[in-house]
């Protein structure tokens, strides 16, 4: 699957302000790392986990899309 089918998506299943405040990445295994802006939109991601990764699995398979595994940007300094 390209960047792009994953970042369009990852944009249908979050909606536009998750969108802008996190980045996606697909692993060869299938797990979608997701890097959020702060830690506020992690712990959203988070809680919105199980149904966000059923929006991916749905969109684009669950043959592509195993898991979700978020992270937070390091901090600027």
């Amino acid at each position: 699957m390209s960047p792009g089918k994953l970042r369009l998506a990852w944009r249908v299943a979050v909606g536009f302000a998750i969108d802008r405040a996190t980045t996606v990445n697909l692993l060869d295994n299938g797990t979608v790392e997701v890097t959020a802006e702060d830690l506020a939109w992690r712990r959203e991601v988070r809680r919105s986990h199980a149904v966000i990764l059923s929006r991916l699995q749905d969109l684009v398979g669950a043959a592509f899309v195993k898991k979700l595994k978020v992270l937070s940007r390091p901090a600027k300094g």
